[in-house]
C-alpha cells in the first residue's frame, strides 16, 4: 500500500527528488529502475524467502492499485466514450422461442 504517513512520505521522496529528475522514458528503463530498487532492497535486507516473497508481494500488490485506480478508470471512460463491447456476452441471453 502506497498510503504511508507523511513522515514516511518526505523522508522518501527527499531521497527520490534527484531520481525523479531523471525519470524513464521507456518501460525497459521503467523495469530497470525498479529492478535496481528491488535488488538494493533484497541486498540491504537480506536474500531470504521472506524478503524475496515482500518484494514479490510489494510488485503484486503496486499492479493491483495501479489496475484499480488507473486502468478501471480509463477503461471505463474509453467504454463510455466508444461503446462497451461485451453487452453481449455479459448479458444473460434469451432462449429462442420453441416452434408452435
Amino acid at each position: 500500500m502506497p498510503y504511508i504517513r507523511l513522515a514516511g512520505r518526505n523522508r522518501l521522496d527527499n531521497g527520490l527528488h534527484t531520481m525523479l529528475q531523471y525519470m524513464p522514458v521507456e518501460a525497459e528503463e521503467l523495469n530497470y529502475v525498479l529492478t535496481r530498487i528491488c535488488d538494493t532492497y533484497i541486498n540491504t535486507k537480506g536474500k531470504n524467502y521472506q524478503n524475496l516473497n515482500e518484494v514479490v508481494g510489494v510488485i503484486e500488490c503496486m499492479k493491483q492499485e495501479i489496475f484499480r485506480r488507473l486502468i478501471v478508470p480509463y477503461e471505463d471512460e474509453k467504454k463510455n466514450l466508444n461503446g462497451d463491447v461485451y453487452g453481449k456476452i455479459t448479458s444473460k441471453p434469451v432462449p429462442p422461442a420453441l416452434p408452435k
